[in-house]
């Protein structure tokens, strides 16, 4: 029997594809819209391939839980573009006149969230969790894939197993060693991903690392001496987070499609005439049971 598929997305990655990635574009108003359209197209796309349940979780403004733990986290970013803003406001409109379910959570992150829904899920569904982020890794199971909308490529427990040489639960303890530089997240000064994949592989956590330094070479073990004293601050910053009191059940998260009232909004309200034909093509597309992407 073919399992139910569930599409959960990280949307602030969606949106830095499409900013990024498409052309500039100004409707008739003189607004910039190129963001707008490359995340529309993207999600018409996915859509495309029929699934049975479709979740897009967005990051929220607010600080998190972890800029409360270090005021320092993320205070190396760039400040976002002022029509980067614009544009969110308007996807965000969008989607919730389309009726495609969305899920943001104050003082958690858009990795939370998706880690949550990865937690807590159903075998009796297959969840594909869209993301380029590499800490969610983590939630792999047999009935869990990461779909990376970046690379275009899907991995699952199994090349995940294969790729790392340790089970997907085993990431945090693996990134812990190699912080995150984007996130302004320290690291071990010296141990690179190689080392610390071969690390990991034979001691599975940075806990029982620390237990037997004794058996490691004097180099790797004096780096992770050095560094010994920010291991549980840089874990507690990685580690993704449970969110309490998420709604996980698959059947708040299905959607119905109103073709007519798609094409509307996409000529009234954001002036994208071109994507009146993906809506056709995206219906009949699903009327013929027809997947191939768009996108």
């Amino acid at each position: 029997m073919t399992k139910a598929k569930a599409y959960i997305l990280d949307g602030s990655g969606y949106l830095y594809r499409a900013y990024h990635g498409m052309p500039a574009m100004i409707n008739s108003e003189g607004k910039p819209m190129q963001m707008v359209y490359g995340f529309c197209k993207m999600m018409l796309a996915l859509l495309r391939e029929q699934p049975d349940y479709f979740v897009i979780v967005r990051d929220t403004p607010s600080k998190t839980i972890r800029h409360d733990a270090d005021v320092t986290y993320k205070a190396n970013r760039v400040k976002m573009p002022d029509d980067f803003g614009e544009q969110i406001q308007v996807i965000h409109h969008l989607m919730t006149q389309i009726w495609l379910p969305q899920v943001a959570c104050p003082w958690y992150e858009a990795d939370d969230v998706l880690y949550s829904f990865a937690k807590n899920c159903d075998s009796s569904i297959e969840y594909h969790i869209y993301t380029a982020d590499k800490d969610i890794k983590q939630v792999l199971r047999p009935w869990v894939v990461i779909q990376d909308p970046m690379k275009r490529e899907m991995r699952d427990h199994v090349r995940f197993q294969s790729e790392f040489g340790f089970e997907p639960s085993s990431m945090v303890d693996y990134l812990t060693l190699i912080g995150d530089v984007s996130d302004n997240i320290p690291w071990v000064n010296g141990i690179g991903p190689k080392i610390a994949q071969q690390l990991i592989s034979e001691y599975g956590t940075v806990e029982y690392l620390y237990h037997n330094l004794d058996q490691l070479n004097p180099k790797t073990r004096e780096k992770l001496l050095k560094s010994a004293s920010i291991i549980p601050h840089t874990k507690k910053m990685i580690q993704l987070y449970d969110v309490p009191n998420l709604e996980c059940e698959m059947d708040h998260y299905r959607y119905n499609l109103d073709y007519d009232q798609m094409k509307q909004l996409f000529l009234t309200q954001v002036g994208f005439p071109s994507m009146v034909k993906l809506v056709d093509e995206l219906k009949w597309a699903i009327t013929n049971g027809m997947q191939q992407g768009l996108f």
